[in-house]
């Protein structure tokens, strides 16, 4: 429905005047009118385009949280080319973010318009982790090269590094694999850029970064958030080459590595990985006993009958003896569906 349909201005009004009152109606609609009937006029958001205020379009495209097709996507990039507040292309920029990459080409229309974004001078920073964000949503593999020219500069706020890496792993790109390997292998550089590259290495299924990730695994002296990401990395890319990894960090001193270890190990989907779960239930750490059970009956390991058997009736945590329960009632109804 056109909003403006059945109003009639006079032809003694100005055009000027004329253009005035439309914006105005569109403002006092988008303010009154529900959200779902504003949402489906196309019409709308292209007149908000050209003849909104800054704040007006700021404001409409914060509270867009879908895709509003193809032809409103080009006219968002077009709008870069006005001379729009720096808020205005922040909130433009999100709603890219948002845009799937394949609609009607705009995945590439979108890359072309972020990577000159980012090499464009003055920007704050906020704005830039918000293209940098866009980037990875998208996908934009376009990015990656001023994207590393700011990783690299030591004039780059942590946080904006950070978002970079995270970009990274999104786009999946792996060129740059051995340069976050690189990163976590620098014992010098920030503990949190080192973990946040272990989790883009594991966003990228990199088998290239294993190696690295088991030793982080095994080296007890390593911070402990590196270890917990390195765990849960490798239950990502490892498959069954990393069980033994996996196996030997539930025994960790530390329970959130060895929580990590239970976790990630039901993932891998191997036939070995019951056995080892069944062996993780009589761990001390309440925590491991609860999510070995959660990947028992994930991988519907019917050997585990007997022991969850005990657990559901004897374990100290009462959590535990609850996911037991369940386990064995989802192993029933396996068996019964088999017979």
């Amino acid at each position: 429905m056109n909003i403006l349909n059945g109003f009639a201005f006079p032809n003694l009004l100005y055009r000027p005047m004329r253009l005035y009152l439309i914006t105005a109606l569109l403002c006092i609609a988008s303010i009154v009118l529900p959200h779902n009937i504003i949402a489906s006029d196309t019409d709308y958001y292209i007149k908000l385009l050209q003849y909104g205020t800054d704040s007006d379009i700021a404001s409409a495209f914060d509270g867009v949280h879908k895709d509003l097709g193809t032809e409103i996507g080009n006219e968002v990039i077009d709008a870069f080319s006005d001379s729009h507040s720096e808020n205005v292309r922040m909130s433009l920029v999100r709603y890219l973010g948002m845009v799937q990459k394949d609609n009607g080409g705009l995945g590439d229309k979108t890359a072309r318009l972020l990577a000159r974004e980012l090499s464009r001078e003055g920007k704050t920073t906020d704005y830039t982790e918000s293209l940098i964000s866009a980037a990875g949503e998208t996908g934009a593999e376009n990015c990656i090269v001023p994207m590393r020219e700011m990783l690299k500069d030591e004039k780059t706020p942590l946080r904006t590094r950070l978002a970079i890496i995270d970009a990274f792993g999104k786009i999946g790109d792996k060129s740059v694999e051995g340069l976050l390997i690189n990163l976590v292998d620098d014992d010098y550089e920030e503990k949190d850029i080192r973990a946040r590259a272990i989790l883009a290495l594991g966003e990228m299924d990199s088998t290239q970064s294993i190696d690295t990730m088991k030793t982080i695994v095994e080296n007890t002296y390593e911070p402990k958030i590196m270890r917990m990401y390195a765990v849960l990395s490798l239950s990502k890319i490892g498959k069954a080459s990393v069980l033994e990894t996996l196996e030997k960090a539930l025994l960790d001193k530390d329970h959130d590595v060895a929580t990590y270890a239970a976790k990630g190990i039901a993932d891998l989907e191997c036939t070995e990985c019951g056995r080892v779960l069944m062996k993780a239930l009589r761990s001390d750490y309440d925590r491991v006993r609860y999510y070995a059970i959660i990947g028992l009956s994930k991988l519907r390991y019917k050997e585990s009958e007997e022991i969850l058997k005990f657990k559901a009736e004897y374990d100290t945590n009462v959590r535990v003896r609850e996911e037991a329960k369940k386990a064995l009632e989802s192993l029933a109804a396996d068996t019964e569906e088999k017979e």
